[in-house]
């Protein structure tokens, strides 16, 4: 049998999400969308860091989760996850200074 650690960094990496950053640098708000049935693996998550949660309808009327947070708050306890927030920051960094 494999034995699996399930860190806050598997969690984040693994369950499906949908990511944002608004590209603002290292104080930036990092958003996860994500369907109802994976809202207590995302909290499970995301224990110990401050957080702002929602609920709210997709376009498509069905029930989703938004967490918001500060990015540097993941860094110690997810790292991977925290890394892939900082390429996804960037990209929208650059993105805004092209389209100013």
């Amino acid at each position: 049998m494999k034995n699996i650690e399930i860190t806050a960094d598997w969690i984040l990496n693994n369950f499906h999400h949908t990511t944002y950053c608004l590209g603002l640098g290292d104080e930036t708000t990092i958003s996860i969308y994500c369907e109802y049935n994976d809202l207590k693996w995302n909290e499970l998550a995301l224990k110990g860091i401050p957080y702002k949660y929602e609920e709210c309808e997709n376009e498509m009327g069905e029930f989703q989760c938004e967490f918001h947070f500060e990015l540097n708050d993941v860094a110690d306890i997810a790292p991977e996850f925290y890394k892939k927030g900082m390429e996804i920051d960037k990209s929208q960094r650059e993105w805004r200074a092209k389209n100013k």
